[in-house]
């Protein structure tokens, strides 16, 4: 235990996107991205999280009032880099965004201090080159096989694809990719919780009819719908990604009992951090189950975290962490290094963050204590 007051800064930034990101749900041009830095002894560590009010319910406001006020103090006295998860334990029902921004930060700044990587501390690394996917952007089917056909230009073999807007239209846009790119790209399918499992069905024996590259379709109906889920699981059409409908251990150990996913998507930021992430993780161990590891529209630390959890963790087998190929630019110098669809995971200290750059996006620092 360490006993010296951890000092701590928040920041509000804007990372601008390459293009508009246009889901069924929202368009942005922006990622609203709020970073904690933690220091203690001349080490420090680094978390961030991004507003997601659909998803986790969290706001920029409540992120930063619930890192201010309820997690900062059970930390800022006493920390135990053997156990950064533990200074999280008694945290009770938080922000998910908030707990994984402080939680990451954390096993950053023990990192930091044991002078090993995050997937060393897990243990090490089973892989350091890890295999991307990139999102096409929502748009008319020509606009999408386009961006689909330049993706696998650059030497993409996994594109994931939102529908749900219009089941014709989105027949149209998967018929228009299938046939502008080669025959050795596949697509993964998240239909954003947007059919009931009857609908669900006819849908997707139209895409197994037309022999569209799928690999997977992800939570086609609505988070709560587990009955929904089991019916399209058990249908075996395509397998079945468990996406809204799993935040926790919890949840994925009901769906895994009630047989109502082939895979559960893991996000750090919807499950509260690294030490929930790790518990589906062995759950999934235990039950011969698989994983994907995915990411919001967010900034690049947390995205650093993930990675250094596919690197270190056998049950995932899909990787979605591509926000940061969407940027504008990426800012900073890291360990983890994104090209094209190839993620290296380096082994520098803590998540891998060599130069966070924190001045070089529009932003400003808007707490600190300590």
């Amino acid at each position: 235990m360490v006993r010296a007051s951890i000092t701590a800064a928040l920041w509000h930034r804007k990372i601008p996107l390459k293009k508009p990101f246009v889901t069924a749900l929202r368009c942005v041009d922006t990622v609203d991205d709020l970073v904690l830095k933690l220091s203690l002894g001349g080490y420090t560590g680094y978390g961030s999280a991004a507003p997601t009010v659909r998803i986790t319910g969290d706001s920029a406001e409540t992120i930063a009032d619930s890192v201010k006020h309820e997690l900062f103090p059970l930390f800022a006295a006493d920390f135990d880099p053997r156990d950064p998860g533990g200074a999280l334990r008694d945290a009770g029902d938080v922000s998910k965004s908030a707990r994984y921004m402080a939680e990451t930060a954390l096993f950053d700044l023990a990192g930091s201090m044991q002078g090993l990587s995050l997937a060393d501390m897990l243990g090490g690394a089973r892989r350091r080159v890890l295999t991307n996917d990139i999102t096409i952007s929502m748009g008319t089917p020509q606009e999408m096989a386009r961006d689909a056909a330049d993706a696998a230009a650059q030497g993409f073999r996994n594109l994931k694809l939102k529908v749900g807007s219009d089941p014709e239209t989105d027949y149209a846009r998967l018929e228009a990719i299938s046939r502008s790119v080669p025959d050795s790209v596949r697509l993964r399918v998240d239909a954003n919780q947007a059919w009931d499992a009857e609908e669900g069905i006819a849908i997707l024996k139209e895409y197994k009819k037309a022999d569209f590259p799928i690999d997977f379709i992800e939570q086609p109906v609505p988070a709560e719908d587990i009955g929904g889920m089991a019916r399209l699981t058990e249908a075996n059409i395509f397998p079945i990604a468990a996406d809204e409908s799993v935040f926790s251990a919890a949840d994925a150990e009901r769906l895994m009992r009630e047989k109502a996913a082939h895979i559960f998507n893991i996000k750090l930021a919807k499950c509260g951090g690294i030490t929930e992430a790790l518990a589906i993780c062995a759950l999934a161990e235990d039950h011969n189950a698989r994983c994907m590891i995915g990411c919001m529209m967010e900034g690049p630390f947390g995205i650093l975290a993930a990675c250094q959890i596919a690197a270190a963790r056998d049950p995932i087998h899909w990787i979605d962490l591509d926000s940061p190929l969407l940027y504008r630019g990426l800012e900073g110098v890291f360990s983890v290094a994104f090209y094209n669809e190839r993620i290296t995971v380096g082994n520098s200290p803590g998540i891998g963050i060599i130069d966070p750059a924190l001045e070089r996006w529009e932003g400003e620092k808007i707490w600190e204590a300590g």
